[in-house]
């Protein structure tokens, strides 16, 4: 049986959900009477999700936040809405609530799985877990009057949680660097983050584009020319690492569309590898 999935594509663009059996997210008269208010809430946002309707869902995800799966579902769409503070606040929740993420999403068969842009070129799959909800956390504070301090605190929680994640290591890195640009202490953090990093997915190439910056903000131009000289985009990262214009960025898209895609290699492979 096909179960209910919400995507949200980068810039956070709702995806249309499909459900193969939508009684499965209707609760007749007499289920009605013995469903607890806040879990009746939190289907009926689903329901709502499923048929498109972001804003009445949303509305029954705000009476449902107090379980972790409506915090974590209104939290998502309150970012997709960029209402910030209700995003942060909504996610806080199921944070602090995160064993108990997923328990109404499998009773009613739910996938609840978010698409969340980590950089401008890449983006992961995040579903209801600690992991998911820290990462979004992460870009609620970015985006609330630059909060550094909350979304680096986010990522170094994740790091003691899971210390070989690229893509938190990619988060943290291009955090880093944008909050403190200059400072040579982050340039060498950003370094030892890419230590042991080969170039074999997208979200890999992306952090040795930030090993390279950091190289070259250290005066180690020659280091990070060197950092993939067995590669034909080297002369790219040593082009981009000189470079000053804000689309430095080109070095991932030229990556994902030359040698990346030779390799098969995509975001959403490596993140369903780790499921």
């Amino acid at each position: 049986m096909e179960t209910a999935s919400y995507i949200f594509t980068p810039p956070y663009s709702a995806a249309t959900p499909t459900v193969s059996q939508k009684d499965r997210l209707t609760l007749g008269f007499f289920k009605r009477l013995v469903t607890p208010d806040d879990e009746e809430a939190l289907v009926d946002g689903c329901r709502e999700l499923v048929l498109g309707d972001e804003n009445k869902a949303l509305k029954h995800l705000k009476k449902a936040m107090h379980l972790a799966d409506g915090a974590y579902l209104a939290g998502f769409l309150s970012l997709k809405q960029e209402r910030l503070q209700e995003a942060v606040n909504y996610l806080t929740t199921a944070a602090e609530n995160h064993s108990r993420l997923g328990r109404y999403f499998d009773k009613y068969g739910i996938s609840a799985t978010m698409s969340l842009p980590i950089t401008d070129e890449v983006a992961v799959h995040v579903g209801p877990n600690l992991r998911g909800v820290l990462l979004g956390l992460v870009e609620a504070y970015q985006g609330q009057q630059q909060r550094w301090e909350d979304a680096i605190a986010c990522l170094e929680r994740l790091r003691r949680l899971e210390p070989d994640d690229v893509v938190v290591k990619l988060s943290l890195a291009e955090l880093l660097l944008e909050a403190s640009p200059g400072d040579r202490n982050v340039f060498r953090k950003v370094i030892r983050l890419a230590e042991g990093i080969e170039n074999e997915t997208p979200v890999h190439t992306s952090l040795l584009f930030y090993k390279a910056k950091a190289l070259h903000g250290l005066g180690l131009l020659d280091a990070a020319f060197r950092l993939n000289k067995v590669d034909d985009v080297a002369s790219q990262i040593r082009q981009l690492v000189e470079s000053k214009e804000s689309a430095s960025m080109q070095f991932v898209r030229q990556a994902l569309h030359g040698r990346m895609r030779a390799r098969s290699s995509s975001v959403n492979e490596m993140v369903a590898s780790k499921s």
